[in-house]
Parts: C-alpha cells; sequence; structure tokens
C-alpha cells in the first residue's frame, strides 16, 4: 500500500501516514472472510499501526 489513515478521535481529524514519497510498502494484517446472519458473505481486513516515527508523516 501506499498509505493509511489514522483518526484524531477529540476532532475527527483524518491524518495521512506515508513511508517516503508515496512509496509502496508491505505491513502485516489479519484477514478473513465470514457468512453474516443473513447469508452474506463479509470480507475484513485489519492491520496493527503503532505511534509515528520520524521516517514519514504525511497529514
Amino acid at each position: 500500500m501506499s498509505g493509511y489513515y489514522e483518526w484524531r478521535k477529540s476532532d475527527k481529524q483524518a491524518f495521512r501516514f506515508t513511508v517516503g514519497d508515496d512509496q509502496i510498502f508491505g505491513v502485516a494484517g489479519l484477514w478473513n472472510a465470514w457468512k453474516s446472519p443473513k447469508g452474506e458473505w463479509l470480507q475484513s481486513f485489519s492491520i496493527i499501526a503503532t505511534d509515528p516515527n520520524t521516517v514519514s508523516v504525511n497529514s
């Protein structure tokens, strides 16, 4: 991916996090597909992030 967003809870301001000049980077994540009680297939994906560092932070 080239970036992701985190939301500041106090005012719901979104911040975009990237590496360098929107370079593509990989992340570890969890993916799952499951059938809802209504019979619909749902897909979800989660990543775990930590505090920003000095590599690159764009808002």
